[in-house]
């Protein structure tokens, strides 16, 4: 990796500077399209280097306290830590906030239900994430993606888990494999904040910041109870406009919205239970130039009214399809494979990096 020929760029032009392949030298100053053109490894003899190994179990076992193997990797539409990609709203629309994917049978050992909140444990550290129950994870092993860090949430960070072993040769981290714990982690509340403006929610254990279209998504959760959820969401939610709110104290359920100029700025959902409306409809709202009065009405349900579509979690970034828009068309009969879904739909027919998706929700809807 040698860009030796960009070492001593000035800011300006490393502003400017368009895409290059590397290695990027002094002799090669425009990068390198292709490398080994001469048939010559990065070694003194031009020759490659072949290491024969032995191969050994990990270092860390799963034992009693740590049964189960955790397994690191990437989503689909993010990249190490997010430092360019959480900027894309639309690649943000997918996975919004660390996910645990788990097994059902291990799902139901360890008592978590889809959609709750866990802690995971190891030797060296914790975390929080969000469960996802998914046969396509193996029992026996846990799946987090490694993209979040702690400017983006709290407890969020995989890599507090990950035993520190390294392989003897190559320094390749053995981030597949480490044995760890889970359990539920419970709160006393749960909700979500959508914002035009960065906040800092102080009354949150756990939160998740996500960019999405003119606007800033929170994930929270805390474990001391809201006493004055209404002098919380005005803090939060300050402004001038109109006020929408609803509260039912005995449910512990609240409910607020502001509107400047008749257009959505904020919007905060509180419940006991992580069972919250899916937040695409009212992030959708934050491009409307003006909210209709039967917006406004169905704001606070966080779903649109009857007869009005709403697309579900976005399951195709590029294009903007959401699972509810898809399961119809699959329903209806209008696409039963993904090629029909492309034409129909547009999913996948650009990165095609949903396409698995696409097929899963195909084969579930078929069972």
């Amino acid at each position: 990796f040698d860009i030796s020929a960009l070492a001593n760029l000035s800011d300006d032009q490393y502003d400017c500077l368009k895409p290059v392949q590397w290695p990027v030298t002094v002799a090669s100053p425009q990068g390198t399209a292709r490398m080994f053109t001469d048939q010559r490894f990065y070694t003194p003899s031009g020759k490659a280097r072949l290491i024969a190994v032995t191969p050994r179990p990990p270092e860390n076992p799963v034992t009693a306290e740590y049964p189960l193997v955790l397994n690191t990797g990437r989503v689909r539409d993010q990249w190490h830590t997010m430092t360019r990609t959480s900027r894309s709203a639309r690649l943000n629309n997918h996975i919004a906030e660390p996910i645990v994917q788990i097994h059902p049978q291990d799902a139901s050992q360890y008592q978590l239900e889809n959609g709750a909140i866990a802690r995971l444990d190891s030797r060296w550290g914790n975390m929080l994430a969000r469960v996802v129950v998914t046969d396509e994870q193996r029992p026996g092993s846990l799946f987090v993606p490694m993209h979040w860090n702690d400017f983006l949430a709290a407890k969020g960070r995989v890599n507090a888990l990950v035993n520190p072993v390294v392989d003897r040769i190559s320094g390749q981290p053995e981030s597949k494999h480490t044995p760890v714990k889970i359990a539920p982690k419970p709160f006393t509340w749960y909700g979500f904040l959508l914002t035009r403006t960065p906040k800092t929610p102080d009354d949150a254990a756990y939160w998740v910041k996500t960019k999405g279209q003119g606007f800033y998504r929170y994930e929270l959760a805390g474990e001391k109870a809201i006493e004055n959820p209404a002098e919380v969401a005005q803090n939060l939610m300050k402004g001038d406009g109109d006020w929408l709110e609803f509260s039912d104290a005995e449910k512990k359920r609240y409910r607020a919205a502001r509107l400047e100029n008749n257009q959505l700025t904020s919007v905060l959902f509180v419940e006991p239970t992580p069972n919250l409306p899916d937040r695409t409809w009212l992030g959708q709202l934050f491009a409307e130039v003006e909210i209709s009065d039967e917006q406004r009405k169905n704001i606070l349900a966080g779903k649109p009214g009857s007869g009005v579509a709403d697309c579900g979690p976005i399951v195709c970034a590029c294009f903007g399809v959401g699972e509810n828009t898809l399961k119809e068309a699959i329903k209806n009969g209008d696409a039963q494979t993904v090629e029909q879904i492309g034409a129909v739909l547009k999913a996948g027919t650009n990165c095609g990096s949903c396409i698995p998706e696409l097929q899963s929700i195909i084969s579930a809807l078929k069972k």
